[in-house]
């Protein structure tokens, strides 16, 4: 018996019991395209509220202007410095952030008490849509069963366009025809 050295345990075909291995399950390409299509509803969502809100807490048209630029600021700069996270975090990390951010934005928007908390919320939802963008085009290309970018080019496109118009739409019908489109009804 050599006492020097440990013998080593038979591995063939078996992951050691110190290997920590979370089996790799990669999303569906229809998966992140409905992704992007939901993230991007969001972020035009809130558009046809704006009026309301304006009337609600009494602020014009520049304060309007700049609740907008506040999202422009956030999807910009997260481009920007944050562009490439998805090569350190991996894709389906950096889609997981994207997805709790516009949640967060979302939480924002319902606390909202003024315009400043508009800003936050926008400038929130810009840094998840900026996020999103940045990781979803290489996803969907890794994604797609043949490797097309071209058809992952044209599915992400098609999920935004048609999210960002969807999101409007039924905010605005929301607007125009529910009893109070500013009030959170309370599930209790």
């Amino acid at each position: 018996m050599n006492v020097g050295k440990l013998a080593a345990p038979e591995t063939r075909g078996r992951r050691h019991p110190t290997q920590h291995h979370r089996p790799h399950r990669p999303w569906h390409f229809k998966t992140v395209v409905a992704i992007v299509f939901v993230v991007m509803a969001a972020s035009s969502a809130p558009s046809p509220l704006y009026g309301l809100y304006q009337q609600q807490w009494h602020f014009g048209t520049t304060t309007s202007t700049i609740v907008y630029a506040c999202y422009a600021v956030g999807a910009v700069l997260t481009l920007l410095l944050a562009g490439g996270l998805a090569e350190h975090l991996g894709t389906q990390r950096t889609i997981v952030v994207a997805l709790a951010t516009i949640v967060v934005s979302f939480l924002t928007f319902l606390l909202a008490t003024g315009a400043w908390a508009l800003c936050l919320a926008r400038l929130i939802q810009g840094v998840a849509v900026g996020l999103l963008t940045s990781s979803a085009g290489s996803a969907l290309a890794d994604l797609h069963r043949d490797r097309s970018h071209q058809a992952a080019a044209a599915a992400n496109s098609a999920a935004t366009s048609t999210g960002i118009a969807l999101g409007a739409v039924f905010s605005g019908l929301a607007v125009q025809f529910a009893p109070a489109p500013l009030v959170a009804r309370s599930s209790c």
